[in-house]
Protein backbone atom coordinates (compact mmCIF):
# COMPACT_ATOMS: atom_id res chain seq x y z
CA UNK A 1 0.00 0.00 0.00
CA UNK A 2 1.20 3.49 -0.80
CA UNK A 3 1.25 6.55 1.43
CA UNK A 4 0.40 8.77 -1.53
CA UNK A 5 -2.57 10.96 -0.80
CA UNK A 6 -5.31 10.62 -3.37
CA UNK A 7 -6.50 13.85 -4.94
CA UNK A 8 -9.86 14.56 -6.54
CA UNK A 9 -10.11 14.18 -10.31
CA UNK A 10 -12.72 16.96 -10.47
CA UNK A 11 -13.72 19.77 -8.12
CA UNK A 12 -16.40 22.42 -8.34
CA UNK A 13 -17.29 25.02 -5.77
CA UNK A 14 -19.68 27.86 -5.09
CA UNK A 15 -18.72 30.10 -2.25
CA UNK A 16 -17.83 28.00 0.75
CA UNK A 17 -19.39 24.81 -0.63
CA UNK A 18 -17.36 22.29 -2.63
CA UNK A 19 -18.05 19.00 -4.37
CA UNK A 20 -15.11 16.72 -5.18
CA UNK A 21 -15.11 13.64 -7.39
CA UNK A 22 -12.78 10.75 -6.58
CA UNK A 23 -11.73 8.06 -9.04
CA UNK A 24 -11.34 4.50 -7.79
CA UNK A 25 -10.19 1.53 -9.82
CA UNK A 26 -12.01 -1.60 -8.68
CA UNK A 27 -12.57 -5.21 -9.62
CA UNK A 28 -15.69 -7.35 -9.24
CA UNK A 29 -16.09 -10.90 -10.49
CA UNK A 30 -12.83 -10.59 -12.38
CA UNK A 31 -13.98 -7.45 -14.22
CA UNK A 32 -12.02 -4.22 -13.73
CA UNK A 33 -13.98 -0.98 -13.70
CA UNK A 34 -13.74 2.63 -12.64
CA UNK A 35 -15.99 3.88 -9.86
CA UNK A 36 -16.50 7.55 -9.08
CA UNK A 37 -17.46 8.79 -5.62
CA UNK A 38 -18.34 12.29 -4.54
CA UNK A 39 -17.96 14.32 -1.38
CA UNK A 40 -19.78 17.53 -0.53
CA UNK A 41 -18.28 19.83 2.09
CA UNK A 42 -19.24 23.24 3.38
CA UNK A 43 -16.54 25.38 4.98
CA UNK A 44 -17.18 27.94 7.68
CA UNK A 45 -15.32 29.89 10.32
CA UNK A 46 -15.95 29.03 13.95
CA UNK A 47 -16.20 31.46 16.85
CA UNK A 48 -12.38 31.50 17.08
CA UNK A 49 -12.12 32.48 13.39
CA UNK A 50 -10.71 29.05 12.44
CA UNK A 51 -11.84 27.28 9.27
CA UNK A 52 -13.94 24.16 9.84
CA UNK A 53 -15.82 21.79 7.54
CA UNK A 54 -19.40 20.64 7.83
CA UNK A 55 -21.57 18.09 6.08
CA UNK A 56 -24.70 19.81 7.33
CA UNK A 57 -26.70 22.14 5.09
CA UNK A 58 -29.45 24.62 5.78
CA UNK A 59 -32.57 24.43 3.63
CA UNK A 60 -31.41 27.59 1.83
CA UNK A 61 -28.14 25.87 0.85
CA UNK A 62 -29.79 22.81 -0.73
CA UNK A 63 -30.28 24.41 -4.19
CA UNK A 64 -26.56 25.30 -4.32
CA UNK A 65 -25.65 21.74 -3.32
CA UNK A 66 -27.95 20.34 -6.01
CA UNK A 67 -26.34 22.56 -8.66
CA UNK A 68 -22.83 21.49 -7.65
CA UNK A 69 -23.77 17.81 -7.50
CA UNK A 70 -25.39 18.13 -10.93
CA UNK A 71 -22.14 19.49 -12.36
CA UNK A 72 -20.19 16.64 -10.78
CA UNK A 73 -22.68 14.11 -12.12
CA UNK A 74 -22.42 15.52 -15.65
CA UNK A 75 -18.63 15.33 -15.43
CA UNK A 76 -18.78 11.70 -14.30
CA UNK A 77 -21.15 10.80 -17.13
CA UNK A 78 -18.81 12.48 -19.63
CA UNK A 79 -15.93 10.31 -18.35
CA UNK A 80 -17.92 7.13 -18.83
CA UNK A 81 -18.61 8.03 -22.45
CA UNK A 82 -14.91 8.24 -23.31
Amino acid sequence: MTDEKQTPVFKVNAGAMQVSVWKNEAEKNGQKFTAYNTTLVKSYKDKDDKWKESKSLSSAEIPKAIALLDQAYKWIISQKKE
